[in-house]
C-alpha cells in the first residue's frame, strides 16, 4: 500500500536537527532547572513525530536488509577495470578518475604475470562488486547485468554472514537486469516483496540499500524525484523508463533495491548521473518482475516489435487538424516493408491510442507495451483514422538485434530518377510534383513489388512544397487523405479538395517502406 501525505515530511537528516534545536530552545528559556518545566504541546508533538519517524526508518532498514546480498565477481577480462569503462562513461571525468584510483588501490587486487601458470586451486581474485536482492526461496537473486555479465566466478554474501558461490541464470543487457542462482543447498532465505511501480508517486520516500564502494549494507534515504525518465542514455537504446531518486546511489549500489516505506521494492538501482548530484535511476519493479520471471524460465527475455516508426501526437502540431478529436496517442509515420505491421491493416497517419485496452500517449509507452508481448500473439490496437475509432489486429514478431540500429540509421537513397513526364494535373504541378500512374513497365524499371499500386513520382521541383515536405523522386504515392489512389486524376482531386492553408496527407512507398508525409496546402485560387 502506497501512503500519501498532505504535508510531505522532510528526510530525517534535515528534519530531525531542526526539531531537536527547537526543543533545546524551549528548555533553555526557563531561568533554572529547579522548577518543573512543561514543554509546549507543539514541541512535544514535533519530538514525538521525529522519534516515530526515526524508529520507522530503523525498522525499515532492519526489515529490508536480510533480502539484500553483496555480490563479488572475478571477471573474465582485464582485472584492472573488468569491462566497467562503458558504465563509467555516464560519470564526470573527475569521478571516473577517482573510481579508477580506488579500484587500483584495492589491497586484494593482483595482476598475474604472463609467465605465471594458472593455479586452479587458488582463491578467486574478486575484482568487482555489486548488490542484489533475493527474489525466490530456491536461491534466485536479481542484480544488474553489468555487475555479472563478464564474471568467471561469482560469490554472494548474505546479511547473516553466509556465503554461496553462484552461477548466471539469465542476462538481459537491454534492461540491464540479470538473475543468478545460488549453488548448493539453501534455506531460510529472506525473499524481497515487490510493489506495483505504476502506483509509485513522485515525492514519496525512497530508500536504497546496497554496498557502495565496498561499504556493505549502506542505507540511504531520499525521495522519488520523478517517474517515466527515458532517453537518459545517449549511447544506448533502452526499452524502459526509469524511476529517478535523490537517495544516494554510488558504484556498488548497482543491483540493489530501491524500496518504499512499506519495505517493498519499487525499483532496482542501476545508474547515477554525476558525483554527489543526488540523481540516481532505478528500473521500475513491474518490468523487473517480468524480466526476472522470463530469465528464470527461459534464460532470456525476448522482445517483440511491429516494424513501425511513430511520433507522439502531442509532439506533432501539424497533426492537430488531422486528429482534432484525439488528445493523446502516437502517430504512425512509417511502416517497414519487412516488419510485422506490413501485413496488418495499419496505415500511415493512424493514431494509436491504446494497446489491448491500455492507453498509450508516447513513443516510449507504445514501445514498452509492444516489446513485452509474446511474439506472434494477437494484439489489438485502438486506432483513430479519418474521424473514426477502429480496432486493428497485429501480431508482433521477435525483435531482431539489428532493428534498433537500422531504425536510427540513414534512410537509403531512392532508385535512380527516371526522366520526368509531362504533368497531367495543374494542382500537382503547383505543388512541384511530376507524377505518372504505375504500370508493369514502371514497376519493373523501379524494382518495385509486383503488387504495388499507386502513382510514381517522376520529378520534384527544387524548393517546391513537395520538396520541402520530404517527397523525393522514385516515391510511390499510394494513399491521399483516407483513400487509396491509382491515377493522377484521383490524387489531384483529393489534394486540391483539402481545406485551404491546411495540411494534405499522403502515404508513400520508399524502398518498400510506407511513410506518411504532410504537404502544406496551397491557397485555392
Amino acid at each position: 500500500m502506497i501512503r500519501s501525505y498532505r504535508d510531505p515530511v522532510k528526510p530525517v537528516r534535515s528534519f530531525l536537527p531542526a526539531v531537536v534545536a527547537a526543543a533545546a530552545l524551549a528548555f533553555t528559556a526557563t531561568p533554572s532547572f529547579a522548577k518543573e518545566s512543561t514543554p509546549t504541546a507543539t514541541a512535544s508533538s514535533d519530538l514525538q513525530l521525529a522519534r516515530s519517524l526515526n524508529r520507522a526508518f530503523v525498522e525499515l532498514a532492519e526489515q529490508v536488509a536480510p533480502s539484500v546480498v553483496v555480490i563479488n565477481v572475478e571477471t573474465k577480462n582485464d582485472p584492472n577495470m573488468a569491462g566497467m569503462e562503458e558504465h563509467l562513461e555516464w560519470l564526470p571525468e573527475q569521478f571516473r578518475k577517482q573510481f579508477r584510483e580506488q579500484f587500483q588501490q584495492r589491497p586484494n587486487r593482483r595482476r598475474p604475470s604472463a609467465e605465471e601458470p594458472a593455479d586452479e586451486d587458488a582463491e578467486p581474485q574478486f575484482n568487482g562488486e555489486g548488490s542484489g536482492v533475493i527474489i525466490r526461496e530456491e536461491g534466485y537473486v536479481l542484480t544488474n547485468n553489468h555487475v555479472v555479465e563478464n564474471a568467471s566466478k561469482i560469490r554472494v554474501r548474505l546479511k547473516d554472514g553466509r556465503e554461496f558461490d553462484a552461477e548466471v541464470r539469465g542476462l538481459d543487457p537491454q534492461s540491464d537486469l540479470a538473475v543468478i542462482k545460488l549453488k548448493g543447498p539453501v534455506k531460510d532465505l529472506a525473499v524481497a516483496k515487490f510493489a506495483d511501480s505504476d502506483q509509485v508517486h513522485v515525492g514519496e520516500f525512497a530508500i536504497a540499500v546496497g554496498a557502495p564502494f565496498h561499504l556493505d549494507y549502506s542505507v540511504t534515504f531520499g525521495h522519488v524525484s520523478a517517474k517515466g525518465r527515458d532517453s537518459i542514455a545517449p549511447t544506448q537504446m533502452w526499452d524502459q523508463q526509469f524511476i529517478q531518486t535523490d537517495a544516494r546511489i554510488n558504484p556498488g549500489n548497482s543491483g540493489g533495491p530501491l524500496v518504499n516505506v512499506e519495505g517493498e521494492v519499487i525499483g532496482i538501482n542501476s545508474m547515477i548521473r554525476g558525483l554527489e548530484s543526488g540523481i540516481g535511476f532505478a528500473i521500475p519493479s513491474n518490468l523487473v518482475r517480468e524480466v526476472a520471471d522470463r530469465l528464470i524460465t527461459d534464460g532470456k527475455f525476448t522482445r517483440s516489435y511491429l516494424g513501425i516508426e511513430i511520433r507522439a501526437l502531442r509532439d506533432d502540431p501539424r497533426m492537430k487538424d488531422v486528429a482534432a478529436k484525439v488528445k493523446n496517442g502516437v502517430v504512425v509515420q512509417r511502416i517497414q516493408a519487412a516488419g510485422p505491421a506490413a501485413s496488418s491493416k495499419l496505415e500511415t497517419f493512424d493514431v494509436i491510442t491504446a494497446v489491448d485496452g491500455k492507453p498509450v500517449a508516447s513513443v516510449q509507452g507504445l514501445r514498452n507495451e509492444i516489446s513485452r508481448k509474446r511474439p506472434n500473439s494477437e494484439v489489438s490496437l485502438n486506432v483513430y483514422r479519418g474521424g473514426e475509432n477502429l480496432v486493428v489486429k497485429v501480431r508482433p514478431e521477435v525483435l531482431p538485434e539489428s532493428v534498433l540500429a537500422a531504425n536510427r540509421g540513414p534512410v537509403p537513397p531512392p532508385s535512380a530518377a527516371k526522366p520526368p513526364t509531362q504533368p497531367k494535373a495543374e494542382y500537382l504541378e503547383n505543388l512541384g510534383l511530376k507524377v505518372e500512374p504505375l504500370n508493369k513497365q514502371l514497376i519493373k524499371e523501379n524494382q518495385l513489388d509486383p503488387g504495388t499500386k499507386g502513382v510514381l513520382v517522376q520529378g520534384v521541383e527544387e524548393n517546391s512544397v513537395a520538396a520541402r515536405n520530404g517527397v523525393k523522386e522514385g516515391d510511390v504515392i499510394c494513399r491521399a487523405g483516407d483513400k487509396y489512389v491509382t491515377t493522377v486524376e484521383e490524387l489531384d482531386e483529393i489534394l486540391s479538395a483539402a481545406s485551404p492553408n491546411g495540411r494534405a496527407r499522403i502515404s508513400i512507398i520508399r524502398d518498400g517502406n510506407r511513410t506518411g508525409l504532410l504537404l502544406k496546402q496551397l491557397p485555392k485560387k
